[in-house]
C-alpha cells in the first residue's frame, strides 16, 4: 500500500513529455496512451500463481501475466500452439463490480513487485496459514465484464452460514468437548474467520479453495487459459522470470537492456542469467551468441573473485531467433558489482559497509548514512 501510494510522487512519474505526469500513475491503465507522446510502451510483467497437483505432487505453478495499457494476462507468440488470449485492461479490476475501477499503472507497478505471497513456500499448510493472517501483499485480479452497470446486490447468505456454523462450533466445544468459555471462544472466533474468508468476504478466499483442493491437469509449460478464468492470484514476475526478459523475447525485440540488481553471491552465482537463457532456448528456441564469434557467452568475465571484485560488470550478446528471416538482436547485460577500476568513493562505501551493493531485500532498516 505504501509503495502504491507513493509512486505517483516519485520522480520517474513526472518526468517527460507533457502528458506523463504525477497523476499518471493514479489513471487506470486503458487510459494511458503513452506513444502519442513519444513515450515507451510500458510493459510491467508480473505473474500468475495457482496452486497445483501433478502426478499426485503439490506444487505452486507461475506463468507470465503481463500489464500493459491495451491487453493485461499471457500472451501468445503468433503462430505458436499456445492459445492463451490477453484480456482488455479495462476488464481487470480487483472486485467484481464492473462500476468498481480497472488496474491503473500504480497497481501493476506495485504488483509486478509484490514477492511476498502466501505461495512463496511449497508448503501447502503453511500457505493456508499465512493467507489466513493475511501475509502477503500479492492480490487477486478479477475479469469484469463492464457492458452490464447494474450494481449487484450484496448477498447476506455467507453472513448466516458463518454464524450457523460458529453456534453450532460452540454448542460441540461447550457441551461436547467440555472445554472452557475461553477455548470454546477461541474456536468460535476461528470458525467465523475461516468460513467468512472461505465464502469470499475477507482474505483471499479464491487462494484458500485453491489450497484446499488444487487444480489438476495441465503442466507449466503448457500455461492455463487465462481468456477463460475469472480471477488470477497475482504477485511478483521474479516467480517466472526475475530478469522480465521473457516477454520481450517472445515480442522479437532487437534491441534489449537488461539491469540485474540481484546479489550474484553465494552457492548460486549468476543463477538468474543462466536461467534466462536455458528458458530462451528452452520455451522459444533462442541462442545466445558472442558478437564477434559463433561460440558460447564467456560468462566468466562476470564472475567474482575473492575480493568480492568482477572482471567487468557487463556483457553484450548476439540474439539468434529461430525463424531463419529474423534479423539477429542484441542483449545488453549489466548487474550490481565493483570492479578494480571503480572510483575511489565507490569503493569508500564497500569498506564501510561490506555487503554494499549485495544487500538482502530482508534489510529494509537502512541508516541514515547508507
Amino acid at each position: 500500500v505504501y509503495k502504491r501510494q507513493g509512486l505517483p510522487n516519485a520522480p520517474a512519474s513526472k518526468a517527460v513529455g507533457k502528458r506523463w505526469t504525477r497523476n499518471s500513475a493514479h489513471k487506470e491503465l486503458h487510459e494511458l496512451h503513452p506513444t502519442q507522446d513519444g513515450l515507451p510502451y510500458p510493459l510491467l510483467l508480473a505473474a500468475s500463481l495457482e496452486p497445483a497437483t501433478r502426478n499426485g505432487s503439490y506444487h505452486v505453478e507461475a506463468d507470465p501475466f503481463v500489464f500493459s495499457p491495451l491487453y493485461c494476462g499471457r500472451f501468445s507468440r503468433e503462430g505458436s500452439d499456445d492459445q492463451n488470449q490477453p484480456i482488455p485492461s479495462k476488464q481487470v479490476s480487483f472486485r467484481v463490480n464492473p462500476l468498481f475501477p480497472s488496474v491503473s499503472l500504480a497497481d501493476a507497478v506495485t504488483l509486478s513487485g509484490a514477492a511476498v505471497t502466501p505461495l512463496m513456500t511449497g508448503n501447502r499448510w503453511l500457505s493456508i496459514i499465512l493467507d489466513f493472517f493475511n501475509t502477503g501483499i500479492g492480490q487477486r485480479l478479477r475479469r469484469v465484464d463492464r457492458t452490464d452497470l447494474r450494481l449487484e446486490r450484496q448477498s447476506s447468505g455467507p453472513l448466516v452460514i458463518a454464524i450457523l456454523a460458529c453456534l453450532l462450533v460452540l454448542l460441540v466445544a461447550k457441551y461436547v468437548v467440555g472445554f472452557g468459555w475461553v477455548m470454546t471462544g477461541l474456536s468460535v472466533v476461528t470458525t467465523l474467520l475461516l468460513s467468512y474468508c472461505l465464502m469470499g468476504r475477507i482474505g483471499s478466499a479464491g487462494l484458500i479453495r485453491s489450497l484446499f483442493a488444487p487444480r489438476t491437469g495441465q503442466s507449466y509449460e503448457s500455461g492455463r487459459d487465462i481468456e477463460a478464468e475469472r480471477s488470477f492470484y497475482v504477485a511478483d514476475g521474479g516467480y517466472c522470470d526475475y530478469l522480465g526478459v521473457s516477454e520481450l523475447l517472445r515480442r522479437r525485440c532487437e534491441l534489449i537492456v537488461v539491469s540485474d540488481a540481484g546479489a550474484n553471491i553465494g552457492s548460486d552465482p549468476l543463477g538468474t542469467l543462466a536461467r534466462m537463457c536455458k528458458n530462451a532456448s528452452h520455451e522459444e528456441g533462442i541462442r545466445f551468441f558472442d558478437l564477434d564469434h559463433e561460440a558460447p557467452i564467456d560468462f566468466g568475465r562476470l564472475e567474482v573473485n575473492d575480493q568480492r571484485l568482477v572482471h567487468q560488470p557487463y556483457l553484450c550478446m548476439r540474439i539468434r531467433y529461430p525463424e531463419p528471416d529474423r534479423k539477429e538482436g542484441l542483449l545488453f547485460y549489466c548487474q550490481m558489482s565493483i570492479t578494480e577500476s571503480d572510483p575511489i568513493e565507490i569503493k569508500h562505501i564497500r569498506n564501510l559497509f561490506p555487503s554494499f551493493p549485495d544487500e538482502p531485500t530482508v534489510n529494509q532498516f537502512y541508516t541514515e548514512q547508507q
